[in-house]
């Protein structure tokens, strides 16, 4: 929804002061930029420490969610580089940091702090494990925030090592680090005031698995790995070809009974084990052989096509590569904008707004490009070559602010 769609960004003229650093925050940060926000991005001498995660075609986890977004290097050690915040603040919409409790505080940069110089301010403050409380000061990953929060307990079948995939915490906390600035926005729009909106990892990452407390806290029982295919009726099943094939028909009576019609198995539908939905809970490993003994004979092709037929819920487990290539998703659009140093086709903004996606935006920021222009606007020419000479503030046409001087 750039200008060169035709149409204007839902954030458009909104601007996003990015403290944040690695993911989450960076990733709340993304998709304010894919709203239409401008973010600029702070980052510490040095750089944000994922553009060191280099592959063949750049530093990727950096690039995607740093696209689009302006840099600019601030020593926030130094007293002249707080001051350069605040100078910076009455500009700016949203202020977000993901330091850890009482870092910004002792910088003189808490929200009371910040939203006393711009009253209007929405202050995001991601944490690991949550501003108060015991564990409160911890030094927390992704990882750490799956295990303590439950998740990884769930994803992990009963006596093997838990093995942690895709960044679930830090993007699950992203998602709802910009849930809690779009919120704030809409109340200044009320108010005419700012707020502070407090998330975390641990948070963010329980609000994924919500039914589960509830689920514990009815049954008394803990959901496993395997649990939620038995209670939601979630059947893995794998053809003659030895890929597996996802039905799921949970509670409804018709999608089962359509699996069962699909696969010439009508003689299921009126078994007592099976006929009703608790009854096919308790003996869901019976079913999983029943119908796993008829797709074996099946091809892929034949099996996916019986589903489709039958109006079945149905998927084929895909690869990334399957994912990128499936007409569904090329329809959707979702891998269209191709980034302009890389080549690479990332994922799209995950929404459409009136029929149109937002895109345009490509690219991730030098360290440092932005430095000079952003600054400038706050203090005189003297005063920035007197900071970039200090180096409180780094711009890219000094060589130690350049990727390749990162250690």
């Amino acid at each position: 929804m750039d200008n060169d769609r035709g149409a204007r960004a839902p954030l458009d003229g909104i601007r996003v002061l990015e403290l944040s650093s690695v993911i989450a925050g960076p990733f709340a940060g993304s998709l304010l930029r894919l709203l239409g926000a401008e973010v600029v991005k702070v980052e510490a001498p040095g750089g944000d420490a994922i553009r060191k995660w280099e592959s063949p075609r750049g530093p990727l986890p950096f690039a995607q969610i740093n696209a689009g977004k302006r840099s600019v290097v601030i020593d926030l050690k130094s007293p002249d580089g707080v001051e350069a915040i605040k100078r910076l603040l009455p500009s700016f919409d949203v202020l977000t940091h993901n330091l850890r409790p009482g870092s910004m505080e002792r910088l003189g940069l808490s929200g009371a702090d910040c939203l006393e110089i711009n009253p209007g301010l929405v202050y995001l403050g991601v944490s690991g494990l949550g501003s108060v409380g015991p564990k409160a000061g911890r030094p927390v990953y992704d990882s750490i925030a799956q295990a303590s929060s439950g998740l990884l307990g769930l994803l992990t079948p009963p006596g093997a090592n838990p093995a942690v995939g895709p960044a679930l915490g830090d993007l699950s906390t992203g998602i709802v680090a910009l849930s809690g600035v779009l919120a704030a926005l809409v109340a200044r729009e009320r108010t005419g005031r700012g707020s502070v909106v407090e998330t975390s990892l641990v948070e963010g990452t329980i609000a994924l698995i919500h039914d589960q407390f509830a689920h514990l806290q009815a049954t008394g029982v803990q959901f496993d790995i395997e649990a939620r295919s038995r209670v939601s009726q979630i059947f893995p099943l794998r053809t003659a070809d030895g890929d597996l094939v996802i039905a799921h028909f949970s509670t409804s009576q018709k999608f089962f009974e359509s699996l069962a019609r699909a696969l010439d198995m009508v003689g299921v539908i009126d078994d007592p084990r099976f006929h009703a939905y608790n009854a096919r809970v308790q003996n869901y490993e019976l079913l999983l052989d029943e119908f796993g003994a008829r797709t074996s004979k099946l091809s892929t092709e034949s099996f996916v096509k019986l589903l489709e037929q039958a109006d079945v819920p149905h998927s084929p487990v895909m690869s990334l590569g399957e994912v990128m290539t499936d007409p569904q998703i090329d329809a959707l659009g979702l891998f269209a904008d191709v980034d302009e140093k890389t080549g690479m086709r990332f994922s799209g903004a995950p929404w459409r707004f009136n029929g149109v996606r937002p895109g345009g935006v490509r690219g991730w920021p030098e360290m440092g490009e932005d430095t000079r222009a952003v600054l400038e606007s706050v203090c005189s020419g003297d005063e920035l070559a007197d900071w970039i000479q200090r180096g409180v503030v780094q711009d890219i046409a000094d060589r130690s602010c350049r990727d390749e001087d990162i250690e």
